[in-house]
């Protein structure tokens, strides 16, 4: 995935999977920069673990609403009448010594937007 990704110098991958390869994320960085191949994750673990950049939902935001909504059926809720609610923040991560190895430029825009830059 990697090799053929680096021969066309894009690479699209599966990170959408975070579960199952969350516990790879060090490996997907090291693969990714050893094939120069600036990529994207979902979650802020994905760049803390060498990939360029990541935006995905804030998961420490949705486990405490998650908390919450458990918090208000303990307390007599009824779970149909409660509010359905979407994720309303997301994280932009940045790793600046994967875009310094890759000679990956960003943007002032996108570094200022980044809630975590990992150095």
């Amino acid at each position: 995935m990697f090799s053929r990704g680096s021969k066309q110098r894009i690479f699209q991958s599966p990170f959408r999977l975070r579960q199952r390869l969350a516990g790879q994320a060090k490996r997907i960085g090291s693969l990714a920069l050893a094939n120069r191949l600036p990529s994207i994750g979902d979650a802020a673990l994905f760049s803390a673990a060498g990939v360029l950049m990541s935006y995905g939902p804030d998961y420490d935001y949705a486990a405490d609403r998650t908390a919450d909504y458990v918090v208000r059926i303990w307390k007599g809720a009824t779970p149909r009448d409660l509010p359905v609610e979407l994720i309303a923040k997301f994280d932009l991560t940045v790793n600046a010594t994967t875009a310094e190895a890759l000679g990956v430029t960003l943007p002032r825009s996108v570094m200022v937007m980044a809630s975590r830059i990992y150095r």
